[in-house]
């Protein structure tokens, strides 16, 4: 396995951290070989632009625990913390003029300033990285409960702005990008998940097949008490 090269930034004018880690899973091709078995469908519920498909815990949970130091340093959590998973594999497959306003503009994952999001690249750099945006009218670049009912408020009005219809990227209206991550093959990258952040996509480099499209390995970690572990 290749060197692991982590990096702890702390961006934007809230000063949050993003840790960046190249070569993160010492097989990244055996889970694009996954993906080719996996069974994707559209996420319930959901405004992920594309197809999800569930990981079991014990899945993910071995690069969690190795990524336990680096998250100690970067975001505080103890690493005899029990944490909880829940983990998938996403596909980007539609196009932007289907997409709703909501998935036109960056967006959170959760208010929970304590759940970390962490995305992992399976694809080549030309699908495009992830974003971090600062919101124009309230200036917010993350969303606790405190702030919410405000921000959904302003982003609602914010719809009408949007003059074309395409995905997410440095020119959408209400938003400033101030930091991009450029997607990198077996490259991850770990935020908290109320950070406004969207990929960067593009309509060119779409597909549903896994070993030529945007696939990403996504999980989600919170604290926790009880329940799946790692």
């Amino acid at each position: 396995m290749a060197a692991q090269a982590i990096d702890i930034r702390r961006i934007g004018t809230e000063q949050q951290p993003l840790l960046i880690m190249d070569n993160a899973l010492a097989d990244p091709v055996a889970w694009v070989r996954l993906a080719g078995e996996a069974p994707f469908q559209s996420p319930p519920g959901g405004y992920y632009p594309g197809l999800n498909a569930p990981m079991a815990p014990s899945l993910v949970s071995p690069l969690v625990h190795r990524l336990r130091p680096a998250i100690e340093q970067a975001f505080g959590f103890p690493a005899t913390q029990d944490v909880q998973l829940m983990g998938y594999l996403a596909l980007a497959t539609a196009p932007a003029y289907t997409l709703q306003p909501i998935q036109r503009v960056p967006h959170y994952d959760a208010v929970d300033q304590d759940q970390l999001s962490i995305l992992c690249y399976l694809c080549a750099p030309k699908h495009g990285g992830t974003g971090f945006y600062r919101h124009d009218r309230t200036g917010f670049e993350t969303i606790d409960a405190a702030r919410q009912a405000r921000f959904r408020v302003e982003r609602d009005a914010d719809y009408g702005k949007l003059k074309t219809s395409r995905h997410v990227g440095p020119w959408t209206e209400g938003y400033t990008l101030f930091e991009a991550v450029p997607a990198d093959f077996n490259r991850l990258i770990m935020y908290r998940s109320n950070a406004l952040h969207s990929g960067l996509l593009t309509d060119e480099t779409l597909s549903a097949d896994p070993e030529t499209g945007r696939l990403t390995l996504n999980i989600f970690i919170r604290p926790t008490p009880r329940g799946n572990t790692a």
